[in-house]
């Protein structure tokens, strides 16, 4: 559910494309799809980014209120198997196993997102010529390869949080 309050806009695409470096445009059209393809078919407002936010959940999870739980997988029911069953008011009394995220601050998460691209190298080396067989010229580059997993994963908060971490303890 969290997920869904920290979404991608029309404006936070904007941005992305308008930093001054090699990465946020090219981030910024990938995005752009992602972003009309979300807003036509599910969501209203934008399109939320799961993995991304996940990642921070984990690594940053002063952005996020989040509330201890008992959470299980329904494994037996007839039409709610593999159905997460959260027990949110404690009725069954079991210990609570998990964090559950109930809220983000959005703006505090594309500030990290946007401060992580904005982080990446500049430069973008040439790529190698491209043979017949080799149908992507991107397949083998390392700076598309780390943009990719920057956003992907979620590997960008992490490098956001080393680089901090390095200038806090200077």
């Amino acid at each position: 559910d969290v997920t869904h309050q920290a979404l991608l806009t029309r404006e936070r695409i904007q941005t992305l494309a308008d930093m001054g470096n090699d990465n946020g445009p090219r981030l910024a059209t990938l995005l752009d799809h992602y972003e009309r393809h979300e807003q036509a078919s599910l969501h209203a407002g934008g399109a939320p980014l799961h993995d991304p936010c996940a990642i921070a959940c984990a690594l940053i999870p002063e952005l996020f209120e989040q509330k201890r739980v008992h959470a299980a997988v329904e494994t037996q029911g007839q039409l709610t198997m593999g159905a997460c069953v959260v027990d949110w008011w404690g009725k069954s009394k079991a210990i609570p196993n998990v964090n559950w995220a109930k809220a983000v601050d959005d703006e505090a998460f594309f500030e990290v997102f946007n401060a992580a691209i904005a982080a990446l190298p500049d430069t973008h080396p040439p790529h190698p010529s491209s043979s017949p067989r080799k149908r992507n010229p991107h397949a083998n580059c390392h700076c598309c390869r780390r943009l990719f997993l920057v956003f992907g994963s979620g590997v960008f908060i992490a490098q956001w949080r080393r680089s901090r971490e390095k200038r806090l303890h200077r």
